[in-house]
């Protein structure tokens, strides 16, 4: 979104949410017991969860966390009072669930809200305090599989990266002394159990910053037996390990997999940590060796930025870039360094830019759209292009500045 007026983007927003008093979260999983979660301990009492809404057939007229299940069809909610948060990743705000919302009469940012949107306005607004729904901190680039439809560019990266230690404790103390709460601190890579500190990282931001986190998290790629070291971190700190199964294009991997689950299992079993196994139909590949969209115009480019739905931004070296998938073509020479537009410099940071500041991580810049929007096919959607997660590949041919060269 193109910054129209700064720092006042949501002053609407804050004037329906105020009004507010009762509270349905459409969701009735997962993410709506985060949601609900945090209403309950961080909003001081404002709001009252009356329910859940759910398209889901069979979980409607039932109970979710204490509370009724219904169908979007069966409520008449009274818009003076009574709002609705989407408790789902940013992506699947659009579409049906909008459509929904919408033939209900309700209108989006003054009736209901992406939960992202709810907390941070109502943290800015309320409070006067800063909250983000996530980041992503990268401390190494390093990865042991080269996927074809990589979201981090690794098949396009000549020399990896691994940043400093004392480099990364700095941008987390920077991070921290302007964040007030942040929904998940997603410590990712590369392959994040291949960085030789990454136990010393969780435990460092943990202990200095737990109780501004609701979930310090990471990822492997199923591939990796974690190190001892980080097995005992897992175990004494309630951290979530994603692993990703790509088990049907690494078949020769399904025996690491194996022992990497009952390692987890059998720390998480006794201990305050937990893991989550996620498998994916498909990938989308941005596709940036094959996509030009160099010649669109501003209001083009910024019309594809909004559409992307890609949630995630980039943390690293005290900076917070626009798009996370932008930082990493830079990191990947896909494209040249970011213009200063597509970047938030926290270092810079004081509490009368902190609305400012709420809205770049909720997408707003002052041109509207990201640098790498010129040569990315997007997320979801608007992304015509599929890949095979876990598909290995040795090179991409990738361009910059007008020239090809393969990647190795």
């Amino acid at each position: 979104m193109k910054w129209r007026n700064k720092g006042h983007e949501f002053d609407a927003t804050y004037e329906g949410i105020r009004k507010k008093h009762k509270l349905y979260l459409y969701g009735a999983g997962l993410y709506g017991q985060r949601v609900l979660d945090m209403i309950q301990k961080k909003c001081d009492g404002k709001f009252s969860v009356v329910g859940f809404i759910d398209s889901d057939s069979e979980k409607q007229g039932r109970q979710y966390c204490g509370l009724p299940v219904y169908a979007p069809k069966d409520l008449q909610i009274d818009r003076e009072t009574t709002g609705v948060v989407i408790s789902m990743m940013g992506v699947r705000i659009s579409g049906d669930i909008d459509k929904l919302l919408t033939a209900m009469r309700l209108t989006k940012n003054i009736d209901y809200y992406p939960y992202s949107v709810f907390f941070a306005v109502f943290f800015a607004y309320e409070r006067d305090l800063l909250f983000f729904p996530d980041i992503s901190f990268i401390p190494s680039t390093y990865c042991n599989l080269r996927c074809e439809a990589c979201l981090n560019f690794t098949p396009y990266i000549d020399k990896f990266e691994v940043r400093e230690w004392e480099d990364l404790l700095k941008d987390v103390d920077v991070f921290f002394s302007c964040v007030d709460y942040i929904e998940t601190f997603h410590v990712s890579g590369g392959e994040p159990l291949l960085y030789p500190r990454i136990a010393d990282l969780l435990t460092y931001i943990f202990k200095n910053y737990g109780e501004q986190i609701y979930s310090l998290e990471t990822v492997t790629n199923g591939t990796v037996i974690p190190p001892k070291d980080f097995l005992q971190v897992l175990h004494e700190l309630p951290i979530t390990i994603t692993v990703d199964d790509y088990r049907e294009a690494l078949p020769e991997k399904a025996g690491i997999f194996a022992q990497v689950i009952a390692v987890l299992e059998n720390t998480c079993s006794s201990g305050q940590g937990s893991y989550k196994v996620q498998k994916y139909d498909y990938w989308v590949d941005l596709a940036p060796h094959r996509t030009d969209n160099s010649s669109w115009s501003e209001p083009q480019l910024g019309e594809h930025f909004n559409a992307c739905h890609a949630s995630f931004q980039e943390y690293k070296g005290g900076k917070l870039y626009l798009c996370n998938y932008a930082s990493f073509a830079v990191n990947a020479e896909i494209i040249p360094p970011l213009p200063p537009e597509d970047i938030y410099d926290l270092r810079r940071y004081n509490r009368s830019r902190l609305k400012e500041l709420m809205e770049f991580r909720l997408g707003y810049s002052q041109r509207g759209y990201s640098e790498f929007c010129k040569k990315c096919a997007g997320m979801f959607s608007i992304n015509p292009y599929r890949g095979v997660p876990g598909k290995q590949v040795e090179r991409i041919q990738k361009r910059t500045g007008g020239k090809d060269y393969d990647a190795r």
